[in-house]
């Protein structure tokens, strides 16, 4: 059913391979240096003290729906409800990530987590994985940087 609340264990790596929208009711992005600095140094922190565990980064609560495209198959995309700051902070780090990586390997997999690139066989779009476009500032942002 459409309204099922699910709830599951998502590896970041497994979240980039959907499709996110952030709705127009929801806040801006308004972390600061200080809230990715925090983050970062969470990360690296349980990194370096508990190398074999995995990283909670926090809940993340999203609601499905099926969007219709134009030239393939409907897709899934996710309304961001919660967990947007978060997101869309790991989606600039693999942003950074993919402008600052020399391996190729690490380069593509930083890409492929920020923007889908089109498949028409298999009726996949191309496009960015957290669609802003709900604020002209940040649509722009997007273009320009990611």
């Amino acid at each position: 059913m459409a309204n099922d609340i699910k709830t599951e264990k998502l590896l970041i790596k497994d979240v980039f391979e959907r499709w996110f929208c952030v709705p127009e009711y929801q806040r801006p992005y308004v972390w600061g240096k200080e809230e990715v600095a925090d983050l970062l140094d969470d990360i690296s922190d349980a990194l370096s003290s508990r190398p074999s565990s995995e990283y909670f980064l926090g809940s993340i609560v999203f609601q499905t729906k099926l969007v219709k495209s134009n030239n393939g198959p409907d897709f899934e995309e996710h309304d961001l409800l919660d967990g947007q700051q978060r997101l869309t902070t790991c989606l600039l780090l693999h942003a950074v990530g993919r402008d600052l990586a020399t391996h190729p390997q690490l380069k593509e997999s930083c890409h492929k987590a920020v923007f889908q690139q089109e498949n028409e066989f298999d009726g996949i779009p191309e496009r960015i994985r957290i669609v802003y476009d709900i604020r002209p500032e940040v649509l722009a942002f997007i273009q320009k940087y990611l």
